[in-house]
């Protein structure tokens, strides 16, 4: 085939961007193209979406200054269609409908808060999401009191309520979690996070198996329900529909299924990195989040070694 070889990235988060702009140092310009499609204009740093929620200023740094130099042409818009057969992608801008033609796809979509896990999220409560960070922000802005609930126990859910309670010490943060928080930390590291949520007046809520989230209060398996003001849901994460509708192999959690090298194991043309991603081998099935150098050097005629970034 005549022409440059087109490799295309879907998404610009963490593992997408690192894709995009590593793969465009990496190959010659005159014998690869790279385009790189993402919904906002900006970056969005996902792991401080908690400050923003509190009110705090974070950078969200423009695609075009962060790509700028690097021959990466950007698309904003949302991918709404992969035609695998045909090596399309289908998407929606602001000027309408357009395709980008692939030799090489590279899918890393991520992922957003699951708020279909329990009944009443969508209604009652508010999500660590780009869009909501800021709803979250007015609202705790204006209470001057009151509780807040902080549903999951992961990092999203310790830091978040971490933050309101130091931010705003007149509200009452409650954290639900279905287990122990950060269960998965070093004995030292949860003995400090136990005297920080101590000293935050941070409560509890441990081994609680939430039910539903209703108006006013968190539903419980077994014992009170906690009433709240303000509910913000962190309890775990899904990812779009995109990947499995299109016909790649997925696992049972949506997740596109990658070999070593993270290539799809049904579509070796496509690429996953990322929360979209699940590699499985002795460990188990794990979330692929590295980025490999090993398409670059495909595209150079070069072996590449799994997993070596």
């Amino acid at each position: 085939m005549g022409g440059k070889h087109r490799v295309v990235v879907l998404g610009a988060g963490y593992a997408g961007l690192a894709a995009a702009t590593r793969l465009a140092k990496q190959v010659h310009p005159d014998m690869v193209s790279v385009d790189l499609v993402n919904a906002r204009d900006h970056f969005v740093q996902r792991p401080r979406l908690h400050q923003v929620s509190t009110g705090q200023v974070v950078s969200h740094p423009s695609l075009a200054e962060v790509i700028r130099g690097t021959r990466i042409d950007l698309t904003v818009g949302w991918v709404h269609g992969i035609d695998l057969a045909g090596r399309r992608v289908e998407i929606t801008t602001r000027d309408g409908e357009t395709s980008l033609y692939y030799d090489t796809l590279v899918y890393a979509l991520g992922s957003a808060t699951d708020t279909r896990a329990v009944p009443g999220i969508d209604a009652h409560a508010h999500t660590l999401d780009p869009a909501e960070a800021p709803r979250i922000a007015e609202r705790l802005g204006g209470m001057a009191t009151g509780t807040v609930a902080v549903c999951g126990g992961g990092l999203t859910g310790i830091e978040t309520a971490a933050e309101v309670a130091e931010r705003y010490p007149d509200t009452t943060v409650q954290l639900i979690t279905r287990g122990e928080p950060g269960d998965w930390l070093s004995p030292r590291a949860r003995a400090y996070l136990g005297k920080a949520f101590g000293r935050l007046g941070i409560r509890v809520r441990s081994h609680s198996e939430i039910t539903e989230v209703d108006d006013g209060a968190v539903r419980l398996s077994r014992g009170a329900d906690v009433p709240f003001d303000l509910c913000l849901w962190a309890g775990g994460f899904r990812v779009p529909a995109l990947a499995a509708n299109a016909g790649l192999a997925v696992d049972e959690r949506g997740r596109a299924l990658v070999d070593p090298y993270l290539r799809s194991v049904s579509h070796p043309d496509v690429y996953v990195v990322g929360d979209a991603a699940a590699a499985r081998g002795e460990w188990g099935d794990a979330i692929a989040t590295p980025w490999c150098s090993s398409s670059a050097r495909s595209m150079n005629a070069r072996a590449a070694d799994p997993w070596q970034c």
